[in-house]
């Protein structure tokens, strides 16, 4: 009854262009949305709205190249990310190329069947997902003695699905920096940019 009452006060206002701003951002349309409101605080995602609207219609066409700022806002977040550490956890993503012709596709719930091959071994689990165009993002907690033998099972049980070509394994190294596990040869360190909500 208390809810009904809440969302009966709640004026709902079209916002236009809020959906494609979210696109362009990287952000869930409803988180952006209730931020806009004043339903949820996150200085930078405000910041980083105004700053788009003011931009010309054609820049705002532009997308992020690694949407993972807002997908990340949780694991990613500096104050939560110290707790996982002091936990004995790290923060292990798996992102899939999800475009229209992609294999992954064939495998609904892969995240949950890796989760389940992780608790086998005694490794991790899985935190959360999120969804964009063209992508699939996985974040996992792994407990930090297992982290290679994670990374190893995920990456085994991925080539075995013949999942690997559209996979980027990613660990955090610290709340603004990820390191490369695979494709890359080099497990070069890559910006997060994670959206902090400071």
């Amino acid at each position: 009854m208390k809810m009904a009452r809440q969302l009966a006060k709640r004026k709902l206002t079209r916002r236009p262009g809020l959906l494609q701003a979210a696109e362009v951002l990287g952000c869930d349309y409803s988180h952006l949305r209730r931020v806009i409101i004043g339903e949820r605080q996150s200085k930078t995602l405000v910041a980083k709205f105004h700053t788009l609207a003011t931009q010309p219609q054609n820049a705002t066409a532009q997308k992020r190249v690694a949407p993972i700022d807002l997908a990340a806002a949780e694991n990613l977040s500096p104050f939560f990310f110290k707790t996982l550490a002091t936990l004995g956890l790290e923060v292990v993503i798996v992102r899939f190329d999800a475009k229209p012709d992609s294999p992954i596709w064939g495998h609904p719930g892969i995240e949950r069947e890796l989760e389940r091959e992780l608790q086998v071994i005694q490794a991790g689990m899985l935190d959360s997902s999120w969804f964009t165009e063209g992508a699939q993002w996985h974040f996992f907690h792994v407990a930090t003695s297992q982290l290679g033998k994670a990374m190893q099972q995920i990456k085994s049980g991925l080539d075995a699905r013949g999942l690997l070509p559209v996979t980027t394994l990613l660990h955090a190294e610290s709340a603004s920096a990820l390191r490369e596990w695979y494709p890359g040869t080099t497990a070069a360190l890559i910006q997060a940019d994670a959206e902090t909500g400071a």
